[in-house]
């Protein structure tokens, strides 16, 4: 089979849109055939609405999954995409446990922790959100370490840890002068820390 191109979708939960949350971007794989990429196009769909997919969004990963014949790069990056989808349709427990198979495949997909990350922030497990997005931040390549800074800063405010909070909104403004999510993160957060005067 011919060589194609498939990729991972990373989970974004636009500042604006359902909780907002958590950031995230896409990291192109190749390798895969058509069934793996009408997956990652389904994901990557999913990312972009801020409406839940239906499920016949999954049909092409689990087709892809069950039949394609896929290297082990790109039977993880399936998993991870359908588990965007499931996240995508609030269906948490599916999500993880995808995301969980592509890492036992492939532990060096920094995108899988942000992701599972996600879900954890989402359910307020904070600390095991940080994790992950400590973990990504150690197996990521440059371009997209102001996301996982921005995540885990986010993790850090709602555990009560400004200052860490601070430091890590700070790096991803670093690496991504003028972001406005990140802008906008701690300007918020600067702004609360600021003692009240007396009236």
């Amino acid at each position: 089979m011919a060589n194609t191109r498939s990729a991972i979708a990373i989970t974004a939960l636009l500042m604006s849109v359902l909780c907002a949350n958590v950031q995230g971007q896409s990291v192109t794989i190749f390798g895969g055939n058509s069934l793996a990429r009408d997956c990652y196009r389904n994901a990557t769909m999913a990312v972009k609405l801020s409406d839940f997919v239906s499920h016949s969004a999954i049909e092409p990963c689990d087709t892809a999954l069950e039949h394609g014949d896929m290297s082990m790069r790109d039977r993880a990056a399936t998993f991870v995409n359908r588990g965007i989808i499931y996240a995508n349709m609030q269906l948490y427990t599916d999500a993880v446990r995808d995301y969980e198979k592509a890492l036992k495949m492939r532990p060096d997909f920094a995108e899988t922790y942000i992701n599972r990350g996600n879900i954890f922030f989402l359910g307020r497990a904070y600390l095991r959100a940080i994790e992950d997005y400590t973990t990504a931040l150690e197996k990521m390549s440059s371009d997209n370490l102001h996301v996982a800074y921005l995540n885990r800063g986010m993790a850090y405010e709602r555990i009560g840890d400004a200052a860490l909070a601070e430091q890590d909104y700070r790096r991803a403004l670093e690496l991504s002068p003028g972001w406005t999510i990140a802008t906008d993160r701690l300007g918020k957060l600067l702004s609360n820390a600021q003692p009240r005067k007396d009236a």
